[in-house]
C-alpha cells in the first residue's frame, strides 16, 4: 500500500489524483489513504459541526455551468488583497495539524503557496 495504514491499495483508475473529477472523488479517496484519527480531523468542524454542515450543505447546491472549448487564454484569477498583488483570491493559513496528513506538511503547504503566489 501507498501508506502503513492505507485499508486498501489504491488500484481503481480513480484513485489516481488526475482522474478525480470532484471533490467528492477526493474525500473518497483521502478517506481510503488517510489514517482514520487523522482524516476524522480534517473532515470534521468544531463542537456541534453547525457550520461545517451548513457550508456542506450550500456547496451541495452549487452547479457549475460546463463551458466546453471555450477560450481561456485571456483570462485570469489574480487580484489584490490588502494591497498587495496575488495569483488567486486565495490565502494560506494556519490550520492545525498539517504535519498529521504529511510530513512537514506546513512547510510543503508554504512552499506550494509561495510558488503559486499565494499568501
Amino acid at each position: 500500500p501507498a501508506h502503513a495504514n492505507c485499508k486498501r491499495e489504491m488500484k481503481l483508475p480513480w484513485r489516481n489524483l488526475k482522474y478525480a473529477t470532484n471533490v467528492a472523488d477526493l474525500k473518497s479517496w483521502a478517506k481510503d489513504f488517510v489514517p482514520k484519527p487523522f482524516f476524522e480531523y480534517a473532515d470534521s468542524g468544531s463542537w456541534t459541526e453547525t457550520t461545517y454542515k451548513s457550508n456542506e450543505s450550500e456547496f451541495e447546491k452549487l452547479l457549475l455551468n460546463q463551458r466546453i472549448l471555450a477560450d481561456l487564454s485571456n483570462r485570469t484569477v489574480k487580484t489584490t488583497m490588502i494591497g498587495q498583488e496575488v495569483a488567486m483570491p486565495v490565502a494560506l493559513a494556519p490550520c492545525g495539524f498539517g504535519g498529521m496528513q504529511s510530513s512537514n506538511g506546513e512547510i510543503k503547504a508554504a512552499r506550494a503557496a509561495e510558488t503559486f503566489g499565494v499568501p
